[in-house]
């Protein structure tokens, strides 16, 4: 067979297709959107625009239309889809291979979009464009119409080329301390809050399981509290009961004796709240930990300690009211009147929060120490020889270290300064500085303000002593301790706390002291510890010392006075302690008669002596003549004993004169 193929010819499309291609589909779909209507004659205008920028575009491109007459959305949706009868026109056959034409989008595509340039000619998208129109309207408004067209051109240039300002980011706030501080407190009651209320059991606990656990909680409570408190408890009973605390530089409340009267007058309780404190088991441990979460904070002042400058350590200075002073001050003046023979001396050392003020943290609360001592010149009688050593301080404080860094005590050169300015007020030649070796006794030496800070800042530092090639032998005699040496230094002391007590083992109540010197000057030396280390210097002017400290002595100056012949009285005390401490208000004693009274007391003693013999011879009437003979003996021996009483003013005669005196009457 012949196979004979017949040419394919492509079939006419209708009308009916030809006006869906032609028709906008992206309209249709769209029905909020209104149809772009063009006149059948005019064509599109061509546009340079990328393919992109035709993707990137809110329109799509839409092809040509013929003109259509207005219809109705029933006669249009007839027109697309036209029921074509099998009678009328007969379906044409779909080939499988029939290419769409695409004239009419490619038209579309191919139309010019308006190409927006710059000045210099440049390409300017849309949004730029719009952007520079905002600037020019802006630049236009501040141009003012006087100025030409360059000008004018320029700052149209700088608008448009201005670029919009970055807004500043605001500065995150640091996170301080305080901050912190809080959060963690914060935390803390929510963690104090979850263990009391438990968060919200309703949620997911049922009320069976609440009530156990609220038992629970409690009585877990409940017996933990008692086991600290019995702990507690335990630990104060069994720890040791310290007499002495170095880091305060105070003596420590004792367990006080229970009496009626202390009970009545509440005495008993106040003493055994201080006892508690005192004696609270591990506070020295607590104090520390207090400290060291201040200087965290960073505090500059840590348990009434400042951290300055150089490493020192110093303390505050508030001026007592002047009540306080006055009759600190009225005291010495009684005692200066009762005693007119004696040359009296008084010198109060400044502290260093006075002569290194300059070291001290700004805005530091502390009173000026030269406005009180020249308040305190003013007020003493004046016969009293008043040493101020301000003045000689700052001239040699940049070259001398005077006072410790780590302890409240001046220096062994600080104190030689004192020492040698007292010796020119009262014209005596002082030892000079060349005639001492200067030795050193420790390194290691940490005074009282590094314990009392809690935080223990500071470093060691060294005590030097000054020793004599040739000494003066020297007894040394404490009262408290009832010892005899024969050197003002206790070596053992320097494998202990408080390194300082080497200057004679510390504080006493009294202490004599006998020299080899050929001077009739004995001194009375009224103090607190600031006179430990001066002492090794005075020993070189007079025969005999007798050292007071009025803290600790329980006596009168009675005994001391008449027991001794004194001739010098120096009141050594520092500012600090003077303004605080009363113990300077015993150096008054109303009941004390000095010796300037011989002639008085003379005639006093005779009239008694004849009272006293009347009695005598009364009661002897009725006695044997061997009895009479021996009492006259007796009387005649009492007689002489009582004149050269009178002679010496012994103080067992003047404790005698008030008993007499209720016998003659």
């Amino acid at each position: 067979m012949s196979n004979k193929y017949n040419r394919y010819e492509e079939p006419e499309m209708p009308e009916s297709l030809r006006k869906l291609l032609t028709d906008d589909f992206s309209d249709s779909r769209r029905p909020g959107k209104r149809k772009s209507k063009k006149r059948p004659g005019k064509a599109p205008k061509k546009t340079n625009k990328s393919k992109k920028n035709l993707s990137k575009s809110k329109k799509r491109p839409v092809a040509p239309k013929k003109p259509i007459n207005k219809k109705t959305k029933t006669d249009r949706n007839k027109s697309a889809r036209p029921s074509v009868s099998p009678a009328k026109k007969p379906r044409p056959k779909v080939q499988p291979k029939a290419s769409r034409p695409v004239k009419p989008i490619a038209q579309e595509a191919t139309r010019k979009i308006p190409v927006i340039r710059d000045e210099n000619g440049r390409k300017v998208s849309q949004d730029r464009a719009r952007r520079q129109r905002l600037y020019e309207d802006e630049s236009t408004k501040r141009i003012p119409v006087s100025q030409t067209r360059k000008t004018n051109k320029k700052v149209h240039k700088k608008a448009v080329n201005r670029r919009p300002t970055k807004k500043r980011k605001k500065k995150k706030s640091r996170i301080s301390i305080k901050h912190i501080f809080s959060a963690i407190i914060y935390a803390f009651l929510l963690v104090i809050g979850f263990i009391f209320t438990g968060g919200n059991k309703k949620k997911y606990v049922s009320k069976e399981k609440r009530k156990k656990l609220d038992q629970n909680f409690y009585r877990i409570l409940s017996g933990v509290s008692m086991g600290i408190i019995i702990i507690i408890m335990v630990a104060f009973a069994i720890s040791p009961k310290a007499e002495k605390s170095i880091s305060e530089n105070r003596t420590l409340q004792q367990k006080p004796k229970m009496t009626m009267q202390s009970l009545l007058t509440g005495k008993y309780s106040k003493d055994y709240g201080k006892y508690l404190s005192d004696q609270f088991p591990a506070r020295e441990s607590m104090i520390k930990g207090k400290a060291k979460f201040d200087l965290l904070l960073g505090r500059k002042e840590l348990n009434g300690v400042y951290i300055c400058k150089d490493g020192y350590l110093m303390e505050g200075f508030t001026e007592a009211s002047p009540e306080v002073t006055d009759a600190k001050i009225k005291a010495i003046n009684n005692f200066v009147s009762q005693n007119p023979k004696l040359n009296v001396s008084m010198m109060l050392v400044p502290n260093k929060v006075e002569i290194y003020k300059n070291l001290l943290p700004k805005n530091t609360p502390s009173d000026s120490q030269k406005a009180y001592l020249d308040k305190v010149k003013e007020k003493v009688d004046k016969k009293v020889n008043f040493v101020n050593l301000i003045t000689p301080f700052n001239r040699i404080k940049n070259s001398t270290q005077l006072y410790y860094k780590t302890d409240h005590h001046w220096t062994t050169d600080g104190a030689y300064k004192g020492y040698e300015e007292f010796s020119k007020s009262r014209d005596i030649s002082p030892a000079q500085e060349k005639s001492f070796t200067k030795s050193l006794a420790t390194d290691k030496f940490l005074g009282s303000l590094y314990y009392k800070n809690g935080a223990q800042i500071g470093e060691p530092e060294n005590i030097i002593l000054y020793l004599k090639e040739k000494p003066y032998p020297l007894l040394v005699k404490y009262y408290d301790t009832k010892e005899k040496v024969t050197t003002l230094y206790d070596a053992d002391k320097l494998k202990g706390k408080d390194k300082y007590e080497i200057f004679t083992g510390g504080n006493h109540s009294q202490i004599k002291i006998r020299t080899n010197v050929k001077t009739k000057r004995k001194l009375l030396l009224i103090k607190d510890s600031y006179a430990n280390a001066m002492l090794p210097f005075l020993i070189n002017d007079f025969a005999e010392i007798n050292v007071v400290d009025l803290r600790y002595y329980t006596g009168t100056m009675a005994d001391i006075l008449n027991n001794n012949e004194v001739t010098d009285v120096l009141i050594l005390y520092n500012v600090n302690t003077f303004n605080t401490d009363p113990s300077i208000l015993n150096i008054y004693d109303p009941d004390y008669h000095s010796q300037d009274d011989e002639s008085t007391s003379a005639s006093e003693g005779k009239e008694k002596k004849s009272v006293e013999e009347s009695k005598k011879i009364d009661k002897t009437k009725d006695t044997k003549p061997s009895e009479d003979k021996a009492d006259s003996n007796k009387k005649s021996a009492s007689g002489k004993s009582s004149e050269s009483g009178q002679s010496s003013t012994s103080k067992k005669n003047s404790d005698k004169k008030t008993d007499e005196k209720k016998d003659v009457q």
